[in-house]
């Protein structure tokens, strides 16, 4: 099923614009429009109602200018329907909240692989927007085209998905006619009765696409995923994460190495309860 409406959080850096760009590509060829959409997170207000309504009020203005600005710069924004949103608030419950509210699809924001600072500032942001919805959000690397999507690797771990699940694969494939991977990564080469069940099962939803298994002996999921990507030279990596499982294990905070801030090429990730 395609996406009629796209959700985009901007703060109008390269980064956010560069997945802006991605997300225009998706409404060209799917028909979405866009809304796109700036959080205003002021970290100190001041007691004085006056003083807090002329902040507003500069904030406000800032951003129209800002807005003006991208759709002066971006002349393809003219190829799809868009509307644009700023509202107070963080970015990951503003996002939920407009998200509900105009029935958005799919997210697209930007992460740049930073370092720092700004790693954790951005790496949150799209962590916490994507714990925090129950639609696909998919996360651009900065300076990522996302036009060269040919192949597509599905993390799977063959535990029971609704079939509704690989839509946004299918979508994604279809751009292209992408190949699709299906890759389980664990610590040894044997899969069990009901992983193999699974496995049938998603072959017979992927019928009408080209895709193959593949089974990587490795006792770190991350690094196993992220050796295939590279030797693959895979273009998106789709995921469904489980909750207290993949996405836990592979977004630990506490890890050294981060799937989401180091990413090199776009992330999906498909939450569970969708349909």
């Amino acid at each position: 099923m395609k996406p009629t409406k796209i959700l985009v959080p901007t703060d109008f850096s390269l980064c956010a614009t560069n997945a802006l760009r991605a997300a225009i590509y998706l409404g060209r060829r799917t028909g979405a429009s866009l809304t796109i959409f700036h959080a205003i997170e002021s970290a100190v207000y001041n007691e004085a109602a006056e003083a807090f309504f002329d902040a507003d009020r500069d904030d406000k203005e800032k951003a129209a200018a800002a807005f003006e600005k991208l759709q002066k710069e971006m002349p393809e924004l003219k190829d799809v329907t868009y509307e644009t949103v700023t509202n107070y608030g963080s970015v990951p419950g503003e996002v939920a909240s407009l998200a509900g509210s105009i029935n958005a699809d799919l997210v697209v924001m930007g992460t740049m692989g930073a370092s720092g600072i700004n790693e954790v500032l951005i790496g949150s942001n799209a962590y916490n927007v994507m714990k925090s919805l129950e639609i696909p959000v998919l996360v651009v690397p900065n300076n990522y085209e996302i036009d060269e999507i040919t192949s597509i690797v599905l993390a799977g771990d063959y535990k029971p998905i609704d079939p509704a699940l690989l839509n946004p694969v299918k979508m994604m494939a279809e751009l292209k006619g992408a190949d699709i991977h299906i890759v389980h990564i664990a610590d040894d080469q044997h899969l069990g009765e009901e992983e193999m069940m699974e496995a049938r099962k998603i072959n017979r939803h992927l019928k009408d696409y080209h895709h193959h298994y593949h089974l990587i002996e490795n006792d770190d999921i991350e690094t196993g995923l992220q050796d295939y990507c590279d030797k693959n030279h895979i273009d998106l990596l789709a995921m469904i994460p489980r909750k207290h499982n993949l996405f836990d294990r592979i977004f630990d905070g506490g890890e050294t190495k981060n799937m989401l801030f180091h990413a090199k090429i776009p992330l999906l990730a498909i939450p569970e309860n969708y349909h």
